[in-house]
């Protein structure tokens, strides 16, 4: 279905996202529970 595929094109996005942006996600929250 168009939402369907929708959906899926963020999914795909925020999975790029997270892979980029993991490494400092998880140094900012090291530093907060320090």
């Amino acid at each position: 279905t168009p939402l369907g595929e929708q959906v899926s094109e963020k999914v795909a996005a925020l999975a790029d996202w997270i892979e980029l942006n993991l490494p400092e996600v998880l140094a900012v929250r090291d530093e907060r529970a320090a």
